[in-house]
């Protein structure tokens, strides 16, 4: 009776049937039918270890499609759920993962896929079965007003738990391979000999090489690992995750920013402060020798020839005078400018760790992650242009003008969330305060 299965769409024909059959009825619950029609009780009394085959092999091909399908504009052809909150059925969905996930890498051993077939193929239906849902979850999570950070991150995770699940599938069909391979040399010695030796000779079943399950156990376990981060994204929901990336960007202003304060106590002390000099003494001699023919050029025409050159030199020497500051003591007074500067922007930044309502909107939370994103890549601009260039250039204006722009920005937007709260609002402002002065 069983035979019927093998006209039936398999798992990856199933999602392209998915995305282009009319929608049903509205449900009250999303009503996606099972990857694989339901075999019946007596189907089941009948099921082989091929029937599994068929199963790990279409899950295979399924999990790669909506991989594809994940990271691209396909997502928005999936027919979404219909659930009243899907973050909240996310989340139990994924728990649900991680314990079907658990009862195939029991189930799945090659003594056991012998004796239980239609067990493993049940929980593999399962299994599978879930991913389904969670894909159509996603999509309509698509439609949900969440921020743009949050439903990335949430993709890139179930991506993740997809991927791992892919690779499970391929391991599974190596322990099915395996398996198949210890019934054949079983029953070939059985018939070559009756003594004890030919079973440890030719195979006993425990599944060795490939097929021992250990490949299949580091899956299981990642699987479990995605399923954990995701389950802790969920709930941390977006300000846990905004909060998280400000961290980061702060830990990417301290790194390196100790150097950046040293330098800027004496920046002609440090020539090649990243250490990136890799001239030879050959080209050093050369440059050398080429700068000593030019100063020697250089004396033998002064006073005879007017000197572009050495007019603009000595204006230079002139204006160093007027101001008293030589070029080394320039640098070095607007580098420590911005030293106070970046340190105040790192304490706008600390206050997004803690400080956000609940009631923050999620456009809210995307501007404030582009804001500091932007901040964290200008300011690591305007330090590399200062101590790898070591003077005070129109492109380093520009850079500071810009996290000065960020800065108030992300601050003044700080000031409109915190509308109800004067105490906040009132630091934000001398915050502002403080950072022009």
């Amino acid at each position: 009776m069983f035979e019927k299965k093998k006209n039936i769409f398999f798992i990856d024909h199933h999602h392209r049937f998915l995305l282009q059959r009319p929608p049903p009825p509205p449900p009250s619950l999303p009503s996606l039918p099972p990857l694989l029609p339901l075999p019946s009780p007596l189907s089941l009394l009948s099921m082989t270890t091929k029937d599994i085959e068929a199963l790990i092999v279409s899950f295979r091909d399924a999990t790669q499609f909506w991989i594809v399908s994940l990271n691209s504009e396909k997502i928005s052809q999936v027919r979404a759920a219909s659930v009243a909150k899907p973050l909240n059925e996310l989340s139990s969905l994924v728990k649900l993962l991680r314990a079907h996930t658990t009862k195939v890498g029991i189930i799945f051993e090659p003594e056991r896929l012998k004796k239980e077939p239609a067990t493993a193929y049940s929980t593999l239906e399962k299994l599978s079965e879930s991913l389904i849902l969670t894909v159509s979850l996603i999509a309509q999570l698509k439609l949900q007003d969440i921020s743009q950070l949050y439903y990335d991150e949430i993709v890139t995770q179930v991506a993740q738990l997809i991927e791992s699940n892919h690779e499970l599938a391929k391991e599974l069909l190596l322990i099915y391979e395996a398996a198949e391979k210890n019934e054949g040399e079983s029953k070939q010695s059985k018939s070559e000999s009756e003594n004890e030796s030919s079973g440890v000779e030719n195979g006993n079943g425990n599944g060795n090489g490939n097929g021992n399950g250990e490949g299949r156990l580091v899956y299981v376990g990642k699987i479990w690992s995605n399923c954990d981060s995701l389950s802790k994204l969920l709930s941390e929901g977006a300000l846990g995750l905004l909060t998280l990336k400000v961290k980061q960007s702060i830990d990417l202003i301290d790194d390196g920013f100790e150097e950046f304060v040293e330098w800027a106590e004496n920046p002609e002390d440090m020539g090649d402060p990243f250490g990136f000099s890799d001239d030879d003494d050959d080209e050093e001699e050369e440059e050398e020798e080429e700068e000593a023919a030019a100063i020697a050029e250089y004396d033998d025409v002064k006073g005879k020839v007017p000197s572009s050159t050495g007019y603009e030199l000595e204006k230079e020497e002139e204006k160093s005078s007027e101001t008293g500051l030589s070029d080394n003591d320039e640098l070095s007074a607007y580098a420590k400018k911005w030293q106070k500067k970046i340190e105040l922007v790192r304490l706008l930044l600390a206050s997004f760790k803690k400080s956000l309502p609940k009631t923050t909107a999620s456009n809210q939370i995307d501007k404030i992650y582009d804001i500091q994103k932007s901040l964290v890549t200008s300011i690591d601009k305007l330090i590399v242009e200062l101590m790898m260039n070591g003077e005070i250039s129109d492109e380093v204006e520009s850079i500071a003008d810009d996290i000065s722009n960020s800065s108030t920005k992300l601050a003044k937007l700080a000031e409109s969330i915190h509308k109800d709260d004067t105490k906040k609002t009132s630091w934000y402002s001398t915050w502002i305060t403080k950072y022009d002065s």
